[in-house]
Parts: C-alpha cells; structure tokens; sequence
C-alpha cells in the first residue's frame, strides 16, 4: 500500500502524488478505500482510485540509482520485433501498459528508426506510431524528471547527453 505523498507511476496518467488515502468520495454505502492521485504532468485533475484496483496498473518509482541505470543500458535494449503490422497497435499498447521502464524506451526506439526509414521513403510516420512513442516518452521522461530531479523539458537532451558522453569515453 502506498502512502501519503508518495509519487507512483499510475497507468496513463503517469507520475502522480498521492495527497490522501480516503472513504469514497461517491457513495457513503462504499465501504472501499481510495488514493486520492494527482498528476505531476498533464491536466490538472484529480483521480480517485480504490486502493485495492486491479485493473490499472501502478507502481512505485524507480530510484536514482535505478534510473542512471537504465539510461547507461539504453544503449544495448533492443527495438521491439513485430513482423506483423496488423499487431502494432497492440504490442504498442501491451509493452506501455505493463509501466515497464525498458518497454518505454523499447517503443521510442522502435519508432525512432520507423521514422528514420520512413523519412527516407519520403513517407509520414503512422498515427499509432506518433501515438506511442508520444505517450511512452511522456511517461518515461517524467518518472525521469521527478527521480533526477531535471526538469521535465531537460530530460531527453540530459538522456542523450549521457549516451553520448559514455559512447566519448569507449
């Protein structure tokens, strides 16, 4: 169970607070108890969700350590391989749902070099494909953001700097 002020990852709605666990709200005859969520990044919204919620995935944030890791492996994770274009969709929506650091980062690779070879045809990039490479680098740089302490809009140049600064060094 998660506390009072802590920073989650949940579902779509990326990182949020938690600023109360609470009664329901709707209904007094509810006997279930709910985390009161706010999210960092996005409409400014409240979301109530029973604590005991199966169906949308949520966890806790990585650490510090956990996130320089990552980065420092960016290099090696792998594209995503889907040899069939009717499943794009979703493998794109299965890979983010599962609020996996390593599945953001597989998605914006595999969309990054969709679009470079698409550039090349002179082809535009597929609506799924902007889709969700926009919401797995939302979710991603902002769980970044709050864990490096870098300002949301920093992120993905601090990302790339690291990269390359380690590529410098081999």
């Amino acid at each position: 169970m998660y506390k009072v002020g802590d920073y989650i990852m949940y579902g779509k709605s990326g990182v949020c607070q938690i600023k109360d666990i609470c009664a329901s709200p709707f209904d007094e005859n509810d006997t279930k108890t709910y985390y009161v969520l706010s999210p960092l990044f996005g409409a400014a919204t409240v979301i109530y969700t029973p604590v005991e919620n199966t169906k949308i995935a949520s966890r806790t944030l990585m650490k510090k350590c956990d996130a320089s890791s990552l980065i420092d492996k960016m290099p090696e994770i792998c594209e995503l391989e889907i040899e069939n274009e009717k499943m794009r969709r979703d493998i794109y929506k299965q890979t983010v749902a599962s609020l996996v650091p390593e599945g953001f980062v597989k998605v914006i690779k595999t969309v990054y070099s969709r679009r470079r070879a698409f550039a090349a045809a002179k082809r535009h990039l597929t609506e799924v494909d902007v889709e969700y490479e926009s919401y797995a680098k939302r979710s991603l740089y902002s769980e970044l953001s709050v864990v490096l302490g870098i300002p949301f809009e920093e992120v993905e140049q601090y990302v790339i700097d690291c990269i390359e600064g380690k590529k410098a060094q081999a």
